[in-house]
C-alpha cells in the first residue's frame, strides 16, 4: 500500500464521476475518505444504524435525496437481495467459477468478485496477489465492454434498483465472456 501514495487513493474514481457528472451519488466507506472532500462534493449522510465509517456523498443538486426517499418507503433490501441472488446464478450459466477458482459472494445490493481463490477470503490479507492482477485485467477488459466494476479487487460492486433482469443477464453475459478471456490468457 505504502506504493500507491496520494490522497483518495481509494476514492478519487468516484469523487471524478461525481464531479463531472456521470453519476449523482456515492456509497463508500468513511475510513478511504479523505478528510477534505474536493470541492463541490459534500458528506450527505452518514446513517446512525451502521458504523460511523459508513457515509454517503452527493454533489448537492443531486436526486440522490429523493431515491433515499423511495428506498425508505420499498422493500428494497428484498428486492436487491433477489437481484443479488439472479445475477450469481446468470454468472454461474455462463462461466465455471469452481474450476477457476473464482468466487462471487453478494449481499442486498452488493456483490464482490475474488479471483483465483479456492475459497472467498474473510480478510484483505487473504487475497492472493495473483488474482488482483487477474482482476485488474478484468476491470479493464470491462470498461472496454461499458461495463464498470470497482477498480480494485478489494473493493464490492453495486447493484442499482434500476438494474432490470436483461440488464443483469447481458452483464452476466459480457463478465462470463471477459473472466474466460482473462483466464485463458493467464493460462499462456
Amino acid at each position: 500500500m505504502r506504493r500507491w501514495r496520494g490522497r483518495g487513493f481509494f476514492s478519487k474514481e468516484i469523487e471524478q464521476a461525481l464531479s463531472d457528472g456521470r453519476i449523482d451519488l456515492a456509497v463508500h466507506s468513511y475510513k478511504d475518505l479523505r478528510t477534505t472532500l474536493p470541492p463541490g462534493l459534500h458528506l450527505a449522510a452518514v446513517p446512525e444504524w451502521a458504523s460511523r465509517r459508513e457515509v454517503i456523498v452527493l454533489r448537492p443538486d443531486a436526486a440522490g435525496l429523493a431515491t433515499l426517499d423511495i428506498l425508505e418507503k420499498t422493500d428494497a433490501y428484498r428486492v436487491q437481495e433477489t437481484r443479488g441472488q439472479f445475477f450469481k446464478e446468470a454468472l454461474h450459466q455462463r462461466f465455471d467459477f469452481e474450476k477457476q477458482e473464482v468466487r462471487f459472494a453478494h449481499c442486498g445490493s452488493t456483490f464482490w468478485f475474488s479471483l483465483g481463490c479456492a475459497s472467498a477470503p474473510a480478510s484483505a490479507e487473504k487475497i492472493n496477489a495473483p488474482g488482483i492482477e487477474r482482476y485488474a485485467v478484468l476491470f479493464r477488459k470491462l470498461i472496454d465492454w461499458r461495463i464498470y466494476l470497482a477498480p480494485s479487487g478489494y473493493e464490492v460492486g453495486f447493484l442499482s434498483l434500476d438494474h432490470t433482469a436483461d440488464d443483469l443477464s447481458a452483464a452476466a453475459e459480457v463478465i462470463g465472456s471477459a473472466l474466460t478471456e482473462v483466464f485463458s490468457e493467464s493460462q499462456r
